[in-house]
């Protein structure tokens, strides 16, 4: 599994597209979403800023504001009410908190997905788990085009053949290459082209 010691690792792998050098398109995600909603989120320099609200039966809507140092991967939540009402959100809400990244490129040929980030009372449950759950890239060089696709929890990655137009627009992919996940160096693609070719040498 690809995992970082904290979030603002796992926040600078997922900006930069391997594909082509420029920075990708963030989205942040929220939950359990059966009781929180996102308003918006925005990340200053270290520090993750999260607005939402929670809903419950007993309430309603409350309004938080989540801070989370990307740093050190340790958070407080504050309410945002103005109803004089203040709640501790952790004696309120059981179940952890999580946030969870999507990136895809303009470019269109990088994506990936986070795990989710999940705490409780503020800190995050598990640090083993600040990694990608799965991430897929278009290798393409003058003569060789490959479609890879990394499964981080199933433990394996699946390649195509690919065959694309000039402006690469992918029209036809090979019948996939199942293997064990290796450790692809994404930002080293010359490296890249060379770990897929020895793995359909011997597929």
């Amino acid at each position: 599994m690809k995992v970082f010691k904290n979030i603002n690792s796992l926040w600078d792998y997922c900006l930069v597209c391997h594909a082509c050098k420029k920075n990708r398109n963030i989205e942040v995600e929220l939950g359990p979403d059966i009781y929180v909603y996102l308003h918006k989120w925005k990340k200053i320099r270290n520090k993750l800023i999260v607005e939402f609200s929670y809903r419950n039966n007993s309430f309603n809507d409350l309004n938080f504001k989540w801070t989370i140092n990307c740093n050190t991967n340790k958070s407080s939540i504050t309410q945002k009410n103005d109803d004089g009402l203040k709640l501790d959100f952790n004696s309120i809400c059981d179940e952890p908190l999580y946030i969870y990244i999507n990136s895809s490129c303009n470019c269109g040929r990088s994506q990936l997905s986070t795990l989710d980030l999940s705490f409780k009372d503020n800190c995050i449950v598990n640090p083993t788990q600040i990694g990608i759950e799965r991430e897929s890239i278009y290798l393409n060089s003058s003569d060789k085009k490959y479609y890879l696709s990394v499964e981080y929890l199933e433990q394996k990655a699946s390649i195509h053949r690919v065959n694309s137009t000039a402006n690469d627009v992918i029209t036809s992919m090979s019948k996939p290459a199942i293997t064990k996940i290796i450790n692809f160096d994404l930002s080293n693609l010359e490296k890249t082209f060379n770990q897929i070719e020895n793995i359909l040498l011997f597929n």
